[in-house]
């Protein structure tokens, strides 16, 4: 199926959660934001969120600063 991360087209197998996709990406962050079709999805959601085709992901890095 294919989706939209962060603006960019990608490739992803049916049926993959938001969590499968994170690991895909080797994002293990916990400071992270994901947006799918622009509705927040909170960290206690992310196993169960499964991935549409044509699906929208934005996903956000907190980065600290001083």
């Amino acid at each position: 199926m294919r989706i939209k991360i962060n603006g960019k087209i990608t490739i992803l197998p049916k049926k993959t959660s938001l969590s499968d996709l994170l690991t895909l990406l080797d994002i293990s962050n916990s400071r992270i934001a994901v947006e799918v079709n622009s509705e927040l999805i909170t960290r206690s959601k992310f196993k169960e969120t499964i991935i549409e085709d044509g699906s929208s992901i934005e996903i956000i890095t907190a980065i600290g600063g001083g």
